[in-house]
Formats: structure tokens, sequence, C-alpha cells
């Protein structure tokens, strides 16, 4: 049986580390980057990457998307899928 892929949120992560970082502080950091960056209503699909022998193959849920919508690039050895809808 192959290995479960499971899925990965840095953004969730980074929130949960803003948020224990407000909570020690007292208060919100003025200036952050999440500011600027993150909010707590950016989306993010369900994401299934197989790979095999020659390639690796990712399915998204992207529901009522096009496929001419969505932009997929490699960004710093990063995979990075983006689109508005």
């Amino acid at each position: 049986m192959g290995k479960e892929i499971k899925k990965y949120s840095p953004l969730s992560d980074l929130l949960n580390l803003r948020k224990d970082m407000d909570d020690f502080f007292g208060s919100r950091l003025p200036g952050s980057l999440f500011d600027n960056y993150f909010s707590e209503d950016t989306w993010a699909p369900l994401i299934d990457i197989e790979e095999n022998k020659d390639e690796f193959v990712i399915t998204a849920e992207l529901p009522g998307m096009k496929k001419d919508d969505i932009d997929i690039s490699i960004d710093n050895n990063t995979l990075v899928i983006s689109g508005e809808k």
C-alpha cells in the first residue's frame, strides 16, 4: 500500500504562530508580514499528489474554476497553483 498523503497548510501554521505571538505580547504586533500577505479568509483547495516512475500527477479540487482561470508555476522549488474566481 502506498504512503498516505497528508494536506500541509503552511498558512495555518503561520496563523497559529501569529496567534501565539499575539497572546504572548498581549496585542497585535504592528506592521506584520501576516497583515500584508495572509488572512484567515485565504482558501486552500484539497490537493492529491501521486508520484509514479516518470511524473507527478497533481489533482486539485477547484469547483467552478475553468482551466484558463488557473495559473500553475514553480517558484523557488515550490509548486504554486493560483487563480481568481
